[in-house]
């Protein structure tokens, strides 16, 4: 469990980092892990030296991380990358949560922004209310996504960390059963206009 410090620092570095939008990488997320204990330095050293150039570019740090396969100091449980984003969240103090397909209104969340708009931030709207919607993320400081996006909704955004590889796939699968759904519909209104 973290300390308050660690809630304090991690709460204050989100509010600067908001301004900045920059991407998390994988040299800072090394650095919290040695800070938590979760690796010792001369790994972590090793993988900042042979993590570089373009085979690591398209990666999350998570994500190359969880590759090494590294197993908890304490306990000896594999890092996954499931339980690298579920320390990822509580180490920065936002919401961690695990997508489920069979709670999300895809035909909603899907006209909050474009596919290729989403793909390019690797984020995904997970709810959205009369209010407020929800995306999912792995880079919770690059928000740029977020000030464009709440000029056009007129709502609030927040904002809850998921598994990386999870918002890709689902990404993927939820904008490809609204195009199906739309084309669908489409085609039933031209039969529809045919038949008047």
């Amino acid at each position: 469990m973290l300390s308050n410090k660690h809630c304090e620092t991690a709460n204050m570095n989100a509010v600067m980092d908001k301004r900045n939008h920059r991407k998390l990488d994988l040299h800072e997320i090394l650095t919290w892990m040695e800070q938590d204990a979760l690796v010792d330095n001369e790994s972590a050293h090793m993988l900042r030296t042979i993590a570089i150039g373009s085979g690591y570019d398209h990666k999350h740090p998570l994500q190359i991380i969880a590759e090494r396969n590294w197993k908890h100091p304490q306990h000896a449980n594999l890092l996954s990358l499931e339980f690298l984003t579920e320390w990822f969240a509580r180490r920065l103090g936002i919401p961690y949560e695990r997508i489920d397909p069979l709670k999300i209104e895809v035909t909603a969340v899907t006209e909050v922004m474009s596919y290729a708009y989403a793909a390019r931030f690797n984020v995904l709207p997970i709810r959205v209310s009369e209010t407020s919607i929800t995306v999912a993320t792995a880079q919770p400081y690059d928000r740029e996504w977020m000030d464009e996006l709440s000029h056009i909704h007129q709502k609030d955004f927040e904002i809850v960390i998921s598994n990386p590889e999870d918002i890709s796939h689902y990404l993927l699968e939820f904008y490809t059963v609204s195009r199906s759904v739309v084309g669908a519909q489409s085609a039933g209104q031209s039969l529809s206009l045919i038949h008047i």
